[in-house]
């Protein structure tokens, strides 16, 4: 039994936490691991974070202890009402449109304020720094994600409306996957995970343990069934390049080739690329030096939980995509 259980402060880092409380077996630490919070970005992205999360874990059971993941959801984005504080939001969230649904009746009754939710009013104050809330009697949820149709992965969900066309919804096959990927690194390398939280009172799987049971994005069963234990196979076998987003600024582009240079340095070909090099080029030659710089510093740092982000300028992609473009016809990088 552990006497001790002590929130991580948001810093899972074996250099912050490793040999704290030596000698002291009865403690334990927590760690709530979300991706609500991250920039908006490909399925690829989301799943290689979430197996990326054991090499983590692993490293900090090894220099501190016993780690448990006290808190995780589904949500890869902010939409969920009220999810940063009463009609409020964080600056900047949510990242992109939400989708809306009908709001849910109020559990504690019809004689609490403002209940029911009038359909006919828009957003109702008081507001904080930001706006969350009902609006003509719809409440913000997950947005869905979207039947991949292009190379650039994300790409379609990113410019898409929040709510899927009928046959383009992929939600199911995203949300399922990322859970499953998600358990994989939690239950093989920690000492426990809670999903947070056990039900909500919109409609919001990714945030609802019960509706995600439900809709069937979280298994029903043994962790050591083949699709939780194989979920991260081709995440863990490097079956994905780290590469430039091509509609990304130029200047933002080099800014990333430069971090990896100032960082670890980059040779190509057996010629070393500096800054002032870099500062010179552009159109594919800088894009396709990108490619290489930010898939050898990914592909170096990634079981230290580095992501491939380079400012928002970099995506995963999985190696030999195939994927049905606008067309119907198939894609392959």
């Amino acid at each position: 039994y552990w006497k001790y259980i002590m929130h991580d402060s948001f810093r899972l880092d074996p250099a912050v936490w490793g040999g704290f409380m030596d000698g002291c077996p009865e403690r334990a630490l927590d760690t709530h691991i979300y991706q609500a919070w991250m920039d908006p970005s490909s399925r690829e992205t989301f799943y290689e974070d979430a197996c990326n999360t054991k090499s983590i874990i692993a490293a900090m059971e090894e220099a501190f202890g016993p780690v448990v993941v006290g808190e995780w959801s589904l949500a890869t984005d902010n939409c969920a009402m009220w999810l940063n504080g009463f009609n409020d939001n964080l600056p900047g969230f949510p990242r992109l449109p939400c989708k809306y649904i009908p709001c849910a009746e109020p559990y504690m009754g019809y004689d609490q304020p403002g209940t029911p939710v009038d359909p006919g009013k828009p957003a109702q104050g008081p507001f904080g720094t930001g706006m969350s809330g009902p609006i003509f009697g719809l409440c913000p949820v997950g947005r869905d994600w979207l039947v991949e149709s292009a190379r650039d992965s994300g790409k379609d969900w990113m410019r898409a409306p929040p709510t899927a066309p009928i046959g383009k919804d992929a939600s199911d096959e995203v949300m399922t996957n990322l859970a499953l990927k998600k358990i994989n690194s939690f239950s093989g390398y920690g000492h426990g995970f809670y999903f947070w939280n056990f039900r909500t009172d919109v409609d919001e799987p990714h945030w609802s343990y019960m509706a995600a049971l439900k809709k069937g994005w979280i298994p029903n069963g043994n962790l050591n069934d083949e699709a939780i234990t194989n979920a991260c196979q081709k995440e863990d076998n490097g079956l994905y390049k780290c590469v430039a987003k091509r509609d990304q600024l130029a200047s933002n582009i080099r800014s990333g080739i430069d971090y990896v240079i100032k960082v670890d340095g980059l040779t190509i070909n057996g010629t070393v690329v500096n800054t002032t090099f870099v500062a010179n080029m552009t159109g594919k030659a800088l894009y396709d030096l990108a490619d290489q710089a930010y898939d050898e510093y990914w592909t170096k740092h990634r079981v230290e939980g580095v992501t491939c982000d380079f400012g928002g300028t970099g995506t995963l992609m999985e190696v030999n995509f195939t994927a049905a473009n606008e067309n119907g016809e198939g894609n392959s990088t």
